[in-house]
């Protein structure tokens, strides 16, 4: 609108230069997801259920587990649950299911909460960004303490 202000009356009669320009905003979620406390967890933030390793308390929270077999114990456990500032809910697996056999010995599991947000703004530029995950582990340890048995013959 310049050209109006040039203060002569001619200037009136000139048409309105103009031009458009765009430009992209790239909205992403940078922030991972975070595990709720587990119940009866150790109530730190992490999200997983407590160690399963105390010898001394066998088969009580955070005992060992007594094995029932040569496959070693089922454990059987809640799925962790995570949330997020975006995404609503959050996906959270483990590396061993909720109601596994473990072998006699320690097993760590680890579970893990995907952050999806960013593959949901509908742009093909959102695959170039990192999935946002955080883990969370605890270890089960299933022991053999129980002496044999024998068998009338």
């Amino acid at each position: 609108n310049s050209h109006s202000e040039l203060g002569t009356p001619a200037a009136d009669d000139l048409p309105l230069l103009s031009t458009d320009c765009s430009f992209v905003v790239r909205v992403v979620d940078t922030v991972p997801p975070t595990f709720d406390d587990y119940p009866g967890g150790p109530g730190d933030g992490e999200g997983c259920p407590i160690d399963m390793t105390d010898i001394a308390t066998i088969g009580s929270p955070g005992g060992a587990l007594q094995a029932t077999g040569p496959a070693g114990a089922t454990f059987t456990f809640a799925l962790p649950t995570a949330t997020d500032a975006v995404d609503a809910p959050v996906t959270v697996t483990c590396d061993n299911p909720v109601d596994d056999v473990y072998p006699i010995g320690t097993t760590t599991v680890t579970c893990t909460a995907v952050d999806n947000s960013h593959s949901e703004l509908g742009t093909p530029a959102a695959d170039d960004l990192p999935l946002l995950s955080t883990d969370c582990s605890f270890v089960v340890r299933v022991v053999d303490t129980l002496p044999p048995t024998c068998k009338d013959s």
